[in-house]
């Protein structure tokens, strides 16, 4: 930054409005301020600092004294101040916060402190804040940083002589602009940390492998417990190249037991298959048994049936006599004179009926069973009994009534 015109009126030791105009200086870097203790030296740097940060140049000065004491009340306090900055100008006009008397009665009047920023493109920055701020990021550095290599104000050098190696670096990192270097170095810096633990992690990694190996190989004893005391990549080389050829020759061991256990696993299969096959040669045996256990049981009921048939038979038999006997008697039957012995031979014929009767009931039984096991055949020719019986009963009746 290169100052060019410096404004001011009624501040510090200044009363009247004066105008400094550094352009006068040439392309001087550096030049020297100088004159009598109280002449107003220290007020330019005040000044300066104030339009730019809002403060004084130094420390034991704040802007509440920046006001000159000698100022009428009607007298403005202000500073103006134009610099050249990266090729562009700026210009900044401030006034301090300040009390005067009124103008009119008694009391005094608060003047609230203000701030105008003019930018190269026209555009015009108003509030204190917002030229602070803008101010700070255009320039790259505060008040305290700026007093110590800018303005270099009466003691106020012995500052920067006595910073600590942190201060120092920001200072002179925010003048030449080194951030960007400061950025790489910390990122190579996180990278080698990085590959750093990345490494240790490996060597732990392998440490870890190599503990984990057993053998009864001597020299690869003796080289694992060298790598354990040094950890060395050298010898893991050495170790490694063992482990390979003694591999080696355990994978010829392991192809043998390999074709022996191949060998096995056929033999395990032909079993299995055998095994199947008598598996499957058994359940046919259970099959066949469970088939004869069925037919017997099925024996034992063709048994039962048949000998319910045989009786059946016998009652049927019994039915076809009374049947004959019925006939007889209706051919005897042939005169008033023999009604008393054919009610006599009728009332045993009834009592035999009765018997039959009863013998019905049991005949509808079995025949409720027949139902139950399907035989139907024999169930119609019980039925038919039934009717012909009813019929018989139903005949010798009318026949008693007629006679």
């Amino acid at each position: 930054m290169r100052p060019l015109k410096l404004k001011m009126q009624a501040f510090g030791a200044y009363l009247n409005e004066i105008e400094i105009d550094f352009s006068t200086l040439g392309q001087s870097n550096i030049f020297l301020i100088s004159g009598n203790t109280g002449s107003g030296k220290t007020t330019i740097f005040d000044a300066i600092c104030f339009a730019l940060f809002n403060n004084s140049s130094t420390s034991r000065r704040g802007n509440v004294s920046l006001r000159s004491h000698f100022a009428k009340d009607n007298l403005k306090s202000y500073v103006e101040f134009s610099f050249f900055f990266k090729g562009e100008n700026y210009k900044i006009f401030r006034t301090p916060q300040y009390q005067r008397k009124k103008l009119k009665g008694e009391g005094f009047v608060k003047e609230n402190a203000t701030a105008e920023l003019y930018l190269p493109n026209g555009e015009i920055i108003y509030g204190v804040a917002e030229v602070d701020k803008y101010i700070i990021e255009l320039l790259g550095v505060n008040l305290s940083q700026f007093s110590q290599i800018a303005l270099l104000a009466q003691g106020e050098f012995l500052k920067l002589l006595n910073s600590s190696t942190n201060e120092r670096s920001e200072i002179f990192r925010n003048i030449f602009n080194t951030w960007d270097y400061l950025d790489f170095q910390n990122k190579l810096k996180d990278e080698f940390i990085n590959y750093k633990n990345q490494l240790n992690d490996i060597k732990k990694s392998l440490l870890q492998y190599v503990l984990q190996i057993k053998t009864d190989k001597e020299e690869i004893i003796e080289l694992v417990d060298f790598f354990k005391k040094e950890e060395s990549f050298l010898q893991l080389n050495d170790i490694i190249e063992l482990l390979e050829k003694y591999n080696n020759e355990n994978n010829q061991k392991i192809l043998l037991i390999q074709k022996n256990i191949d060998n096995l696993l056929k033999q395990k299969e032909n079993y299995q298959s055998k095994y199947q096959k008598i598996l499957l040669k058994n359940q046919l045996l259970k099959n066949k048994i469970e088939t004869i256990k069925e037919i017997n049981k099925q024996s034992e009921l063709f048994e039962i049936i048949k000998k319910e048939y045989s009786t059946i038979d016998k009652k049927n038999l019994n039915i076809q006599n009374l049947r004959l006997e019925i006939n007889n008697l209706q051919k005897d039957i042939q005169n008033v004179n023999e009604i008393e012995n054919l009610q006599k031979q009728f009332n045993l014929k009834l009592k035999d009926f009765e018997k039959l009767k009863i013998d019905e009931n049991k005949i509808k039984n079995q025949i409720e069973i027949l139902k139950q096991k399907n035989l139907k055949y024999k169930y119609f020719i019980l039925e038919k009994t039934k009717t012909q019986l009813q019929e018989f009963q139903t005949s010798l009746i009318a026949k008693k009534e007629k006679y």
